[in-house]
């Protein structure tokens, strides 16, 4: 409660098309006079802010940072399995202290440190909004940091330019190209809740998506497989929050296109292994 209360706390999120911070979230953040709420300009309706990421600037003079898949609603922590990815505590840089050669390799802490503070910078575009986090996070220390960071911003961004950032699909591409593989049979799966319009054949998701998640340094002899886990309307049912937990699950399959969508996909579609009516048996497609 005493952190609630005296912690300095800033929100980012989406705006409602008007330039103004969402109504909803300013009426909750009302009752706290230590929260201030900050708006991410989305240049188009399907190019969203979506991200899901805690920076903390700690007392210990520590900073942290934490990426989550929930999304910032009670429901999604209390009720549904989430994943977590957690920083070490991060020192201040030293006087006179280097975190790296310069190169950026993938992996480094260096290189996650600079897409990090890439993509920050990426929302003071049209209005000044992360400067002072993103000021704050580069007299941080990150060379204990071993992974990377694959961000995406809102709008449109052209994937030929080269001296433009990396985000998304293209991004993960870049960086899953210094990641050596082993010869022999391999598979990749995809967990979702939520399908777009791909189109009628299954060229997108082959020769955009699945070839973006096939990247790797040197030749291997075979193309991986694919599975997508998606949960079935029975497995929503059997969840902790029955139906209401489908809220946010989409396919839709009204437009022929649709329905050739779904054609394509239903031969990769799996469950989790034993996540069947009975808790005993496996159903067809089974991811074991």
């Amino acid at each position: 409660m005493h952190l609630q209360n005296h912690c300095k706390i800033n929100v980012f999120s989406g705006e409602d098309g008007r330039d103004s911070i969402l109504t909803i979230p300013q009426l909750q953040a009302s009752a706290y006079k230590n929260v201030t709420l900050h708006s991410a300009f989305l240049p188009e309706m399907f190019g969203t802010h979506h991200s899901k990421m805690i920076i903390l600037l700690r007392h210990d003079d520590a900073a942290q940072v934490i990426i989550h898949t929930a999304n910032m609603i009670p429901r999604d922590w209390k009720n549904m399995t989430q994943a977590v990815w957690r920083s070490p505590p991060l020192p201040l840089l030293r006087d006179g202290e280097s975190e790296g050669d310069g190169l950026l390799r993938v992996g480094s802490g260096e290189k996650f440190k600079a897409d990090l503070l890439t993509y920050l910078r990426a929302y003071d575009r049209r209005r000044i909004t992360c400067k002072p986090i993103t000021d704050a996070l580069a007299k941080y220390n990150f060379s204990s940091v071993k992974g990377t960071l694959i961000a995406s911003v809102p709008g449109r961004h052209n994937i030929r330019d080269d001296e433009s950032p990396r985000w998304g699909w293209v991004a993960m591409k870049q960086a899953l190209r210094a990641i050596p593989v082993q010869e022999g049979k391999a598979e990749i799966v995809v967990q979702i809740s939520s399908i777009a319009t791909l189109g009628p054949t299954d060229n997108w998701l082959r020769n955009t998506l699945f070839s973006a998640l096939s990247s790797h340094r040197g030749a291997a002899s075979q193309k991986p497989g694919f599975k997508v886990i998606f949960p079935t309307a029975d497995e929503i049912r059997r969840s902790l929050d029955g139906y209401a937990s489908g809220a946010s699950i989409h396919a839709k399959i009204q437009s022929p296109q649709q329905a050739k969508q779904l054609q394509y996909l239903k031969p990769i579609f799996c469950h989790w292994a034993n996540d069947a009516r009975d808790g005993s048996s496996k159903p067809p497609g089974v991811l074991v």
